[in-house]
C-alpha cells in the first residue's frame, strides 16, 4: 500500500454513530461529507435534489433516482434542504421513467430510490424482459418490414438493495492518510454495499436505494428497447402492493469486446487471507479457493490484468487487518543450502489464471517496508528473520540464489515472461541496487514499481505506476506507449480527489479511468480490492485511513456502488479507445478532435471545481453521439 503510515494487524476500536450537530475537532469535515452525500445536480430523468413534494399521505414513494448520488439513510417529512450539510431531506419528486444508452456487451446502471413513509415489512424488485420497440413500416423500396421480435432477457438485469456502512471522511490535513484515531467514533452512514434483490423490512422515514445493472448481450440487435421493473412491497398491517417503473434502453451499433480483451491495465491487489478469515476456512484449502472464486470472477469481469503474489512474509509491514504470508516457503538446510517450496504459489497463480486473470504476475517484494525476511531454519526447527538492506552482501546472497531458482521454476511452468518482481513506494537508491542485482542474473526478471516518478528508472521498469499528483515526462511517456509498456497511475489514502472511499462521490470512481485516458496512460492501480477490516459489512473504517480505503467489494459476495462505477469508467475508456481507432482509420479528424476536447477537461483541477459527475456525463454524452 502506498502510504507512509504503518499499522500493525489489529482490531479497530469500537466506535459509535456521529452526531451531525456536534461541535468538536472533526466539525470541519461536515460540509465536505454533506456534499459527498448530495452531489451537484440530478441526472436526466432522475430525482432533482431540491424538487421536493409535501405528500406525506403515501405509504411508499419510489422512482428512479440519480446513480451519481449517495442518498442518506433517513429523510425528514419537513421537505427541507439543508445546504450547509448537503442533507437531502423530505420526500423527493422521483421519476417513473428513465433512459439509458449503451453498446452491445456493455453493462449500464440505474438507481431506484424507495422512501418509506411508514414501515414496510418486505420489498423486492423484479426485472422483466426488455422488448424491442421496432415497429412495422414500409421500406424505401415499398416492401413491408415486420416488427423485429427481439428481447433482452430479464436474466441480464440485476437489482440489488443498497446497504449502509459506517464511514468517516478526509482528515484535517486534506488527506485520507493519518485520520485522528481518537475521533474514529465520529462517523457517518453511507450507502455503498449492493446486496440482494429483496429486503425484509424498510423502517419508517428511511431511504432505500436499489442499484440496477443491465448487461447488454454482445449479440443484442441495435435499437430501442423498453424495460420494466416491478416493485412488490407490503406496508405494515396492509396488503401486498406493486408498482411498475418503465425505462428505455438504446443499444448503439457498436460492440464492446469481452473484458479479457480490454486494453485498460487494471491492477487491484488481492488479499486471499481476508477471505479465509471471513469464511473461517483453512488457508489454501479447496474450500478457501471455492470461497474466493466469485470475487476473482468479478475481478476478471472488470478487466483485471495482474495477479498479486507474495514471495516473502508480510511485504507491507502488517498494514492490513489480515496478515499477508508468503506464498513461497524458504528453507535453509543444515548444510547451509537453500530450497524453496512453490506449491502454494503455483496453486494461487493457476487458480487466478483459470479465472481469466492471466496477463501478469506481480511478486512482492524484494524491498519490503521493514527490510526483514523470514525463512525456516532446519537446524533449529524454527522460523528466523534476516534483516538486510539492498546492496549489502547479506542481501545479495539471500536473494541471488532464490531468484535463479525461481526463474527456473517459472520457466518450467511457462510463466517467466509474465512475471515481475514488484516493489511498492521504495526509495530511488534501494531500487537502483535491486535493479543492479537483477540485471546481473542469468535470466533477469521484469520489474514493476508503484511509487514516485524517477525518470532515471524509466528504462528499467516494465510496469510503472506513479502517484496522481505526478506526471511522466512526455518523451518518457511516448517511448513507453510505443513499446506497449504498462504505464499507469494510482490512488491511495493520500488523495482526497479522485478516490474510491466509501464516502467519495460515486462518479469519482468512473472518473478515474477517464483521467487515465486524458493523460494517455494505459490504466490504473489501487492497492486493495478485498483487504477487509474486522466488520466490513457494517463498518468500512480501518485505522487511520479514510473509510473504504482497504476494499472495493464486500463479503457475500456483494458489490459496491464505487466498484460498479469504476467498471463504468473502464468501459468508457475502452469505448473511447475503440472510437479513436475507428475514426483514425476513417480519417475523421472532426470526431477525433471532439473526443480529445472533452477528454482534455478530465483533470484533477476541473474535478475539484466541477465535480466528477459533470465531467463523466460530458464524456459519455460525446461518446453517445457516435
Amino acid at each position: 500500500m502506498m502510504i507512509s503510515t504503518k499499522i500493525k494487524n489489529r482490531k479497530p476500536k469500537a466506535r459509535g454513530l456521529f452526531n451531525m450537530h456536534g461541535r468538536n475537532s472533526t466539525f470541519r469535515i461536515l460540509p465536505l461529507i454533506g456534499l459527498f452525500l448530495l452531489g451537484r445536480a440530478a441526472a436526466q430523468n432522475a430525482a432533482n435534489p431540491v424538487n421536493l413534494v409535501n405528500n406525506n399521505d403515501i405509504a411508499v414513494n419510489a422512482g428512479f433516482a440519480d446513480p451519481d448520488i449517495r442518498y442518506p439513510a433517513y429523510f425528514k417529512n419537513t421537505a427541507t434542504y439543508n445546504k450547509d450539510y448537503g442533507e437531502l431531506t423530505g420526500i423527493l419528486n422521483l421519476a417513473k421513467t428513465y433512459q439509458i444508452t449503451g453498446w452491445q456487451g456493455e453493462r449500464v446502471f440505474m438507481q431506484l430510490l424507495i422512501q418509506a413513509n411508514e414501515p414496510v415489512n418486505g420489498c423486492s424488485v423484479i426485472a422483466q424482459d426488455l422488448q424491442s420497440m421496432a415497429k412495422e413500416g414500409t421500406s424505401k423500396a415499398g416492401t413491408v418490414q415486420k416488427s423485429v421480435d427481439k428481447t433482452i432477457k430479464a436474466s441480464y438485469v440485476k437489482a440489488g438493495f443498497v446497504g449502509y456502512v459506517l464511514s468517516n471522511g478526509i482528515g484535517a490535513s486534506g488527506s485520507g492518510c493519518g485520520i485522528d484515531t481518537a475521533t474514529q467514533h465520529l462517523s457517518y452512514v453511507m450507502a455503498d454495499r449492493i446486496g440482494k434483490a429483496a429486503i425484509n423490512a424498510i423502517g419508517s422515514g428511511k431511504n432505500q436505494p436499489v442499484w440496477v445493472g443491465v448487461q447488454i448481450p454482445e449479440n443484442a440487435t441495435p435499437g430501442l428497447y423498453k424495460g420494466t421493473l416491478r416493485m412488490v412491497y407490503q406496508p405494515a398491517g396492509g396488503k401486498k402492493r406493486e408498482e411498475l417503473f418503465h425505462y428505455q434502453l438504446e443499444v448503439k451499433n457498436h460492440r464492446l469486446p469481452a473484458a479479457s480483451q480490454w486494453k485498460f491495465h487494471l491492477d487491484l491487489w488481492q488479499y486471499p487471507m481476508a477471505v479465509a478469515r471471513w469464511y473461517q476456512v483453512e488457508p489454501w484449502s479447496k474450500a478457501h479457493f471455492e470461497k474466493m472464486r466469485p470475487y476473482m470472477q468479478w475481478l476478471a469481469r472488470a478487466g483485471q490484468k495482474v495477479i498479486t503474489a507474495g514471495i516473502i512474509h508480510d511485504p507491507w509491514n502488517g498494514q492490513t487487518y489480515d496478515a499477508y504470508p508468503s506464498m513461497v516457503k524458504w528453507t535453509r538446510h543444515k548444510d547451509g543450502s537453500w530450497s524453496y517450496d512453490y506449491r502454494i504459489f503455483d496453486k494461487w497463480v493457476q487458480f487466478m489464471m483459470d479465472m481469466g486473470i492471466n496477463q501478469q504476475i506481480n511478486c512482492y517484494s524484494m524491498v519490503p517496508w521493514h527490510n526483514t525476511f523470514t525463512y525456516f531454519d532446519e537446524a533449529t526447527g524454527t522460523d528466523k528473520k534476516l534483516v538486510a538492506t539492498p546492496g549489502t552482501p547479506e542481501y545479495n546472497s539471500f536473494w541471488k540464489n532464490m531468484l535463479e531458482d525461481f526463474a527456473r521454476h517459472l520457466t518450467a511452468k511457462g510463466w517467466f515472461d509474465k512475471t515481475c518482481i514488484a516493489m511498492d513506494e521504495r526509495p530511488l537508491e534501494a531500487m537502483q541496487k535491486v535493479i543492479s542485482l537483477i540485471k546481473g542474473l542469468p535470466h533477469p526478471f521484469k520489474l514493476s514499481l508503484a511509487g514516485s516518478y524517477h525518470k532515471e528508472l524509466d528504462k528499467e521498469i516494465y510496469d510503472y505506476s506513479i502517484t496522481t499528483r505526478e506526471s511522466y515526462d512526455q518523451e518518457v511517456l511516448h517511448r513507453r506507449l510505443a513499446a506497449g509498456l504498462p504505464t499507469t497511475y494510482y490512488t491511495c489514502c493520500s488523495e482526497d480527489h479522485p478516490n474510491t472511499f466509501s464516502f467519495s462521490p460515486p462518479a469519482e470512481a468512473a472518473f478515474i479511468p477517464l483521467l487515465s485516458a486524458s493523460r494517455q496512460l494505459t490504466g490504473y492501480l489501487r492497492w486493495a480490492y478485498n483487504a477487509w477490516p474486522e466488520n466490513p459489512l457494517t463498518d468500512s473504517r480501518f485505522g487511520s485511513w479514510s473509510s473504504g480505503d482497504t476494499y472495493l467489494v464486500y463479503p457475500g459476495p456483494q458489490s459496491a456502488v464505487r466498484f460498479e462505477q469504476l467498471i463504468r469508467g473502464i468501459q468508457d475508456f475502452e469505448k473511447i479507445r475503440l472510437l479513436k481507432e475507428s475514426f483514425k482509420a476513417a480519417h475523421n479528424e472532426q470526431v477525433l478532435e471532439n473526443l480529445e476536447k472533452v477528454l482534455s477537461q478530465c483533470t484533477v483541477e476541473n474535478l475539484k471545481k466541477q465535480g466528477a459527475k459533470a465531467l463523466v456525463q460530458a464524456v459519455e454524452t460525446t461518446i453517445n453521439q457516435y
